[in-house]
């Protein structure tokens, strides 16, 4: 085994286990990390199957409390609107670019939720978010999506918003990264960016994978999240930065 593998390996343990715990950020953290010795445009097609086991998982385990409704008929429409969008750009843009705008992408992000927790509520109990902001967020959270597997912070925004209740917003996340990730996957493989090596890449990292769900259910009952997540996006902040600088 390679150390880039090695050093994949450890990133996707931490990642996955910080989004699995939280019901988000799992692809942004990894294809943060790993596009400083990988091309984003391998990153992306390998971090997608694995978002299926973790996310998959935890929507299949907690099914009970997806907002249904609310998934199928608000969240979904827009964000499938945005998705492409995403997709194409992800399709035709240089390596180089793709990894400067995630940096750019994560900087914004990560400065936006640390001042939303700041605030104390981090954009929860302040009254839902409808019409056409509503509408916007999603949209560009499904480009993000489409771009960097990575819309994970914009919608989480509009779920603490809208979806009452942290094993609800959870479960009704995992549902929706499940079926856009079932999407991505399936034009990864349509445009030929899912080979070989990109294959043996996702089977080796499976294990890890699934070791990290274990100790995210582990961590979500025991650790305040509000703790948890400052220290995630502080640590983003400084990669993104990174990034854009190299």
């Amino acid at each position: 085994m390679t150390g880039s593998m090695i050093l994949l390996g450890a990133i996707v343990l931490f990642s996955y286990t910080v989004g699995t715990s939280i019901g988000f950020g799992s692809s942004l953290i990894g294809a943060t990390f790993a596009a400083f010795f990988l091309p984003i445009d391998f990153v992306v097609p390998v971090l997608v199957p694995c978002n299926l086991v973790a996310l998959g998982y935890l929507a299949v385990r907690h099914r009970r409390l997806i907002q249904k409704d609310m998934l199928l008929k608000r969240i979904l429409p827009w964000t499938c609107v945005g998705l492409p969008v995403g997709l194409t750009v992800f399709l035709t843009m240089q390596t180089q670019n793709l990894s400067w705008a995630l940096g750019l992408f994560v900087v914004g992000i990560s400065l936006w939720e640390l001042a939303l927790m700041r605030r104390g509520d981090g954009g929860r109990n302040r009254g839902e978010l409808t019409g056409p902001r509503s509408a916007l967020v999603l949209c560009i959270g499904g480009f993000a999506q489409g771009l960097w597997a990575s819309g994970g912070p914009l919608i989480a925004y509009w779920g603490g918003r809208n979806i009452q209740g942290k094993g609800e917003f959870r479960a009704t996340l995992s549902g929706l990264w499940v079926v856009l990730n079932l999407i991505l996957m399936i034009v990864h493989l349509a445009f030929g960016r899912i080979t070989g090596q990109t294959v043996r890449t996702i089977a080796a990292l499976i294990p890890v994978v699934v070791l990290s769900i274990f100790i995210a259910e582990y961590l979500h009952e025991k650790l305040p999240e509000r703790i948890f997540r400052i220290a995630v996006y502080l640590l983003l902040c400084v990669s993104g930065l990174a990034l854009i600088l190299r």
